[in-house]
């Protein structure tokens, strides 16, 4: 039997809520691989001796270009997903920033505006979107604040 290797990947989500719904902000990813094109998370590979966080901070400054210094930052969720060479393991922290340079913020307000995000997203993310849209749909705003940064 064939064991895949499995790849420590640290993710920041950037998230802000507006009345119309919530909105996420996500990067094109270019590479010559199966997710190119796909909208992702800035993140990537945890490096040895870092933790979770230390690399999620150092991918987000190597793919964006912004250091994380002030903002509200808290551990999500783990993800695990299944590719036909490698499993990932996705560490999820939610960042509290909201000027970002490149990329794009993509915002939803229904189960079937996701939905419709569904190609254009890896699989190992959509998980990722409902998870929280389910947390977050039907809260307040003052709940989600408490919910994400207390």
């Amino acid at each position: 039997m064939d064991l895949k290797p499995n790849l420590l990947i640290s993710l920041a989500i950037f998230w802000d809520w507006k009345a119309s719904g919530l909105k996420f902000w996500l990067q094109t990813r270019e590479d010559s691989g199966s997710l190119n094109g796909k909208l992702e998370f800035p993140g990537g590979k945890v490096e040895e001796g870092e933790s979770l966080e230390q690399a999620m901070r150092r991918e987000v400054k190597e793919e964006v270009g912004v250091e994380i210094k002030e903002e509200p930052v808290k551990f999500f969720k783990i993800y695990s997903h299944e590719y036909e060479k490698v499993n990932v393991i996705l560490n999820c922290f939610l960042v509290g920033k909201s000027d970002l340079p490149g990329g794009e913020w993509f915002q939803y307000s229904t189960q079937e505006e996701l939905e419709k995000l569904d190609d254009k997203i890896p699989p190992a993310n959509y998980q990722i979107f409902k998870d929280l849209s389910s947390k977050l749909m039907h809260l307040s705003l003052e709940d989600r604040k408490i919910l994400l940064w207390n």
